[in-house]
């Protein structure tokens, strides 16, 4: 299984290409999955700065544990794209999911463009 992540700017155009983000550019086509999206109150949060990278993470990654991996990976399928709004040397939920995945399904799910082994987000553990 091959899954990867990346912006809208960078992958957005791909037929892979899957969003997990609240919002998407109007040009986007592709599939979506919501239950991925952070919430607009956790959006909000970060956002405003009522919240830091760490309250955020830990209230996304509560979201997480309560989805099944194994029917994620199922449910995005072969050769997704995950895609959001950030660049990737940001601080981003896909950071957190892709090791939400490493963590329950073993899966390695690197950023689009970096090579096998790279994890393109500097607090992969």
């Amino acid at each position: 299984m091959s899954i990867s992540t990346s912006s809208f700017a960078r992958a957005g155009r791909l037929p892979d290409a899957v969003s997990i983000s609240r919002g998407k550019p109007s040009w986007f086509d592709g599939r979506s999955f919501d239950l991925l999206a952070p919430s607009w109150e956790l959006i909000k949060n970060i956002r405003s700065g009522a919240w830091s990278w760490e309250q955020y993470a830990e209230a996304y990654n509560g979201l997480l544990q309560e989805l099944d991996a194994e029917n994620v990976v199922a449910a995005l399928g072969e050769n997704a794209v995950m895609c959001c709004f950030c660049k990737p040397t940001e601080n981003c939920h896909r950071q957190l999911v892709s090791r939400y995945l490493l963590r329950e399904c073993g899966l390695i799910v690197l950023e689009l463009g970096t090579e096998a082994g790279q994890m393109s987000f500097r607090f992969a553990e």
